[in-house]
């Protein structure tokens, strides 16, 4: 018993040898943990797993159970993953109901308990609770940017040598990239929520990132935590760093918030949010401030906009504490997934991080660029080439080490579709003590979008035209002549005049042309 209250035995009744690790305080109902330990794919659990899985029974109040998974080279992909769909199974046949119990895995531990929870789906198996994962590797074909942007130059053989020696046992020439091995290209829908905790100074980074933004299109709930420079502690036998701590505290509340909880489908009342939602906090708040925070509640249920209550909501299934922060985030990702331009965020290695709702329609579309096991892709040789081509050009051509050009461009196109637009510019970086990750913004723009509407209120409210004037502003950038619109309207020529003279005075434009700049400009703003 070397955490205070958690104590260890050994299992030899499952289907491989297991270790369980119970809190004292662990009832006939409490969470049960299924630790799927990160080894690389080739070794034996050792002490800092030992000691992981004591903290997570202490965190939680509950039992875990760490199984001994089939390991390489003796046994290569995918014994180990059938082995704990073997364990999960026999825990629920164990009368361990499956809304207690929970997965946890770090690093490679991840690759193994998410394709188990993906064969365990379909198969028709009922799903955990959920999922907690630290620092996953689930992308085998180690092609994110931080695989290289990340790698610490100490002079020993880089980690991620080290990865790719240790694979070549695991995979013995099974393809990298199948979503077996690799369950970040897997269809996730139907699993579990996902608690996901990325350290971005590590090279498993974009392999957080880029399972976080696919479990999110495939409805599954997710709550992504970052973290900074996170000393290397998790492998070694060495106490814990304090970012570790408040992992493992972050993992107890989402462990609580779902082991034995309603189902996910089942939506809080708006009247029962303040009562489920100080539960969760109360662990986090002195008991002088509690009556403080239960009168924000009260006021912001009767102030506050919808949105927040929702946020809220959703917050709760992740048994999160609610910040301003987080409030802004999700804030701010609803205006970039709403905005009328197709948008997608991409690293170096085109994984897909972002893409906001009028992309996701351009791709699903396929006429030109489709996603494809998470990476953008031209349908064509043609397409696929000039995508390369633009992305080559923000991140492998250089001169004096400078990217060439601030902006790259290409235009697909081919009968019967209209053509596409591409426009690319690598994130620079926010001061100069920064180092610019590798991702690009590309932007596209189909040729066959109507044209943005001109936002009449706005011309009168910004340039103090009157209700006709806008209309007839309007009218003109969108193609109508001036007689034209006499004749529509049935009024003369120089009435018509008339009114487009004021419309130039009151926009500061000299002739047609810059009435056309002004009020296009306007119509961008409405888009």
């Amino acid at each position: 018993m070397d955490v205070a209250g958690v104590m260890q035995k050994t299992d030899d009744g499952l289907s491989v040898a297991a270790s369980w690790f119970a809190n004292e305080q662990a009832s006939e109902t409490c969470p049960v943990i299924l630790y799927v330990y990160g080894g690389t794919f080739v070794m034996n659990p050792g002490p800092s797993h030992r000691r992981i899985a004591e903290r997570l029974a202490a965190e939680v109040k509950g039992q875990v159970v760490m199984p001994e998974y089939a390991l390489a080279p003796e046994h290569p992909f995918p014994l180990a993953i059938e082995d704990i769909v073997a364990v999960y199974r026999h825990l629920l046949s164990r009368d361990i109901a499956a809304n207690r119990i929970v997965f946890a895995c770090d690093t490679a531990g991840a690759a193994i308990a998410l394709s188990a929870l993906v064969s365990l789906r379909d198969q028709g198996d009922p799903m955990p609770a959920g999922v907690a994962v630290i620092f996953p590797w689930v992308d085998l074909t180690m092609m994110g940017g931080t695989y290289v942007s990340n790698i610490k130059d100490d002079g020993r053989v880089s980690d991620l040598e080290l990865l790719a020696t240790l694979l070549s046992d695991y995979l013995q020439g099974a393809d990298p990239a199948d979503p077996v091995a690799s369950p970040v290209f897997a269809d996730l829908d139907g699993l579990p929520p996902m608690s996901i905790h990325v350290n971005v100074t590590d090279i498993l980074a974009d392999d957080a990132r880029l399972l976080a933004e696919r479990a999110k299109g495939a409805q599954v709930p997710v709550q992504l935590s970052y973290w900074d420079d996170v000393p290397e502690t998790l492998q070694k036998d060495q106490p814990f760093s304090p970012q570790m701590e408040a992992i493992f505290s972050s993992i107890g509340h989402f462990v609580r918030a779902h082991s034995g909880r309603r189902s996910q489908m089942h939506r809080v009342s708006s009247e029962g949010l303040q009562e489920d939602y100080l539960e969760i906090v109360e662990d986090n708040i002195q008991p002088h401030m509690r009556e403080r925070v239960e009168e924000m509640f009260a006021w912001s249920k009767e102030h506050g906009p919808d949105w927040v209550w929702s946020f809220i909501e959703k917050r709760l299934a992740h048994g999160a504490v609610v910040t301003q922060h987080q409030l802004d985030q999700d804030w701010f990702s609803r205006i970039f997934y709403d905005y009328d331009e197709a948008m997608i965020l991409l690293t170096a290695s085109r994984y897909i991080l972002h893409a906001n709702r009028r992309a996701e329609d351009c791709l699903e579309k396929g006429n030109y660029l489709r996603r494809r096991n998470g990476r953008l892709a031209g349908v064509s040789a043609e397409a696929d080439a000039a995508l390369e081509d633009i992305l080559q050009k923000q991140f492998l051509r250089r001169r004096a080490n400078q990217v060439l050009g601030g902006t790259s461009f290409a235009r697909l196109g081919a009968e019967p579709h209209a053509p596409l637009f591409l426009r690319c510019y690598r994130l620079e970086a926010i001061s100069a003590d920064e180092i610019a990750p590798p991702v690009a913004m590309l932007r596209l723009l189909m040729d066959d979008e109507p044209p943005a509407d001109v936002d009449q209120a706005a011309l009168c409210a910004w340039y103090r035209l009157s209700p006709r004037e806008a209309e007839l502003a309007a009218r003109f950038v969108g193609g109508t002549p001036l007689a034209e619109y006499a004749s529509e309207m049935g009024v003369s020529m120089a009435t018509v005049r008339t009114q487009f003279s004021h419309i130039k005075t009151k926009l500061g434009a000299a002739d047609q042309a810059a009435v056309v700049r002004k009020i296009l400009r306007v119509a961008a703003l409405n888009r």
